[in-house]
């Protein structure tokens, strides 16, 4: 993974704005080509790695696909009953012989949405969009203890193709069309999921460092930018002018209040 650090908020626009323009570039040279879109994610301290929060919950780098499914598998009429979900059992396909399929839209955008909800999940979130990364990382009014914050690139396909190792770990794109609800589509997401087959025929969740740390140039390539937290004033300034913040993100009364309280008491 290539660490840059940069000095202030507008040099971290130029750079982020580089990695849109060069993907646009691309795809124009070679419309035939699959080149991926990038994604973004924001970190508020610049020591956290790039984990998934099952990993964090489990604190384990692997985790049974057969066994999170059924866990949310039975956690869905508590939810529906509760939180008058949109999600269905019946129509969620969790049998342990699709386990090695990519996930289909109806699980998937359950997933999702148990991600936003802050369920643990396997799912690692993205945005497409650079200056909403930038918000996470910057939004907390607690300074990290590194000082400083991080905004991650992630480019799946740059050059318009994909090799893997049967029995090695796998990242697959998740979105960003999915039935998630709606702090899905405001934070314009888009989600990872590392998985790896393993001999014996078990699948398990794995992890996206894995693949990130093998370091090839022509796929899974990420970025990480490194900026002080002293920069916040200025960048949520700059991103609430552009509409980004706590309440366009989340849409809730708590995230109105904590806009407000922004606002008023900066």
């Amino acid at each position: 993974m290539e660490v840059k650090r940069v000095t202030c908020w507008e040099e971290l626009k130029l750079e982020l704005g580089k990695v849109v323009s060069e993907v646009e570039r691309k795809k124009k040279t070679n419309p035939e080509l699959m080149i991926s879109e990038p994604l973004f994610r924001g970190h508020s301290d610049s020591n956290w790695e790039l984990c998934t929060t099952l990993e964090r919950a489990t604190g384990e780098p692997e985790y049974p696909t057969s066994k999170y499914k059924e866990i949310i598998r039975s956690i869905c009429p508590t939810i529906t009953d509760v939180c008058g979900s949109r999600f269905e059992n019946s129509q969620l396909n969790f049998s342990v012989e699709k386990s090695k399929d990519f996930p289909d839209d109806e699980r998937s955008g359950y997933m999702a949405y148990l991600r936003h909800c802050g369920f643990p999940s396997p799912l690692l979130d993205w945005t497409a969009s650079p200056y909403m990364a930038a918000f996470f990382a910057f939004s907390s009014r607690k300074r990290p203890k590194s000082g400083e914050v991080a905004i991650y690139s992630y480019r799946k396909y740059p050059e318009g193709f994909e090799e893997f190792v049967e029995g090695e770990a796998r990242i697959h794109g998740i979105g960003p069309c999915l039935k998630a609800g709606k702090r899905h589509m405001y934070q314009q997401s888009e989600y990872t999921l590392c998985k790896k087959n393993h001999a014996k025929g078990d699948v398990v969740y794995g992890c996206h460092k894995d693949v990130f740390d093998r370091g090839k140039t022509y796929q899974d390539i990420v970025v990480k930018y490194e900026i002080e937290y002293d920069e916040r004033k200025e960048v949520l300034a700059d991103l609430a002018l552009m509409g980004i913040n706590n309440f366009s993100l989340f849409q809730t009364e708590e995230s109105l209040m904590n806009y407000l309280a922004w606002k008023y008491f900066k």
